[in-house]
């Protein structure tokens, strides 16, 4: 996944599909998110976080390998996913 690729999430399942927008092809898939639900790419590109509302969290993406590492319970129902950036001092 880069940042030149769209990602359509198949709210009627459980995966989310890559495409290359140029090609129109799909280049990837990322399984076992359940119900995804909005997205959003970390400024490095290398993580995504997906909204899985069937899970009632947040799945991060390693988008190398597109696979999920990480699922982080958010509360019920999460949609519209976003990035912040924050300096921690």
């Amino acid at each position: 996944m880069s940042e030149d690729n769209a990602d359509v999430q198949n709210a009627a399942g459980d995966d989310s599909h890559v495409i290359d927008p140029h090609t129109n092809q799909v280049v990837g898939v990322i399984n076992d998110i359940e119900i995804p639900h909005g997205v959003s790419v970390s400024p490095d590109g290398r993580y995504a976080h997906i909204g899985a509302v069937g899970d009632n969290a947040t799945h991060v993406v390693d988008t190398g390998s597109l696979t999920v590492i990480a699922m982080v319970s958010v509360g019920q129902t999460p949609k519209r996913v976003g990035t912040v950036m924050m300096q921690l001092d």
